[in-house]
């Protein structure tokens, strides 16, 4: 029998990460996850772990790394999904200097971190591996009004996605980045539920309505399977359409 292959998403204990982890328990991996807070969704069982740790903190990775590869053996695909925003709506002359430190620290180093600490391990295996950056639509687009920290930070993980496709392609590591469009999730279900914002943004795409967090796992998982061996070094907007239609300059998407 075919040893079952594994896959460590970041940020699994709600949200997207939360989609993404159901999701390839259903197609058969193992799957371990770790964030800040715990994970409360799904029982710890011999296919799924998770685990406290603040992605920014290199000493508490690598002892995660440890804890994943003495209970799972091995790291078959790396999804780095954690992200933040934090204040939006304050343009550059007025934005904290710790809001800008915040987004960078979290978003690019703290990618960095996983990438480097967790996702060198397909370097080991025979047959390689693969990882999926998370970024955003922001990362494709400047988005208007006070959105410099996370559009940049965005921006970034596109470039660092390029990066590492080039430097780890010849050890036949893939790595791909999807950029979400509007999804509704428990975190911003709040928001949501403001008049006129759930449909404000569905009419912002071409598909007219906002995606759900099943829809990004989806591409996720097609990136980090074998249907995608020739692609890398991609970024993917799964967005229904909307940096085609209506993502310039101009848009708010408050």
């Amino acid at each position: 029998m075919e040893e079952k292959k594994v896959v460590v998403v970041t940020g699994g204990n709600r949200g997207l990460g939360k989609a993404t982890c159901e999701l390839f328990l259903e197609r058969g991996y193992r799957v371990a996850t770790f964030a800040r807070t715990p994970t409360t969704w799904h029982e710890e069982d011999e296919d799924f772990i998770s685990f406290c740790c603040d992605i920014r903190d290199r000493v508490k990775l690598r002892d995660t790394r440890d804890k994943i590869l003495a209970e799972f053996g091995r790291i078959d695909a790396l999804v780095n999904n954690v992200g933040v925003q934090g204040e939006w709506r304050k343009n550059i002359d007025v934005l904290p200097d710790e809001n800008w430190d915040w987004n960078v620290d979290v978003n690019m180093t703290g990618t960095f971190n996983v990438t480097k600490i967790i996702g060198s391990e397909l370097l080991k295996n025979e047959n390689g591996g693969a990882i999926v950056n998370i970024a955003s639509m922001g990362g494709l687009c400047g988005i208007y009004g006070g959105t410099v920290a996370y559009c940049s930070t965005k921006r970034g993980i596109t470039m660092m996605t390029e990066c590492t496709a080039l430097e780890w392609g010849p050890k036949n590591v893939r790595c791909n980045c999807v950029c979400p469009g509007p999804i509704e999730t428990e975190i911003n279900r709040a928001r949501y539920e403001m008049p006129g914002v759930r449909e404000g943004r569905a009419n912002l795409t071409a598909l007219k309505r906002s995606g759900e967090p099943r829809d990004i796992a989806e591409a996720v998982y097609f990136l980090c399977s074998d249907r995608a061996k020739w692609i890398t070094g991609v970024t993917i907007a799964v967005d229904g359409g909307m940096t085609k239609t209506t993502l310039n300059p101009f848009v708010d998407l408050s």
